[in-house]
Formats: C-alpha cells, structure tokens, sequence
C-alpha cells in the first residue's frame, strides 16, 4: 500500500487494487478513516470513518483539502 504523504502525525494512503470513486485511506495511532477525494469545486468528504475520533477525522479533512491535488495526482498514477 503506497503511502503518499504524512502530516501531523497522519499516514495518507492509496492502495493498488482498490475501487473508485477516487479517495485515500487515513491512518493515525491506530485509528483510520477514509475520505473520498473532491474535484475542482467540491471538498473532500469522509466517506468511512473506522473510529477515528471526529477531531482528528476532521484534522485528516482540511490536511487533504490543502493537497488534494497532490492525492488525486497519485491515484491516477497508483490506478492507471
């Protein structure tokens, strides 16, 4: 599972043979939540939480919204 960036104690990860729609799946001290990546006009959003605290999830939301460009970048590259 290719990690394709950390911060602030987050792991943000994409995996090979996943499905679409387009998202990331966020791991923190063992807690994780997957957000679905936005486009050009809309934000990103958590599409599963998996007990990650909402503090946190939402954390994991404005980090990704800053680089979703990058993320989205990763999964074309990650499932083309």
């Amino acid at each position: 599972m290719p990690e394709i960036f950390r911060e602030q104690g987050f792991r943000f990860f994409v995996f090979p043979n996943d499905h679409g729609p387009p998202h990331v799946h966020v791991v923190k001290d063992g807690f994780a939540v997957v957000l679905m990546l936005g486009g050009t006009s809309t934000q990103p959003r958590v599409l599963r939480n998996a007990r990650m605290p909402d503090h946190w999830a939402r954390q994991a939301l404005k980090i990704l919204g800053r680089r979703q460009d990058e993320a989205l970048r990763a999964w074309e590259a990650i499932h083309d």
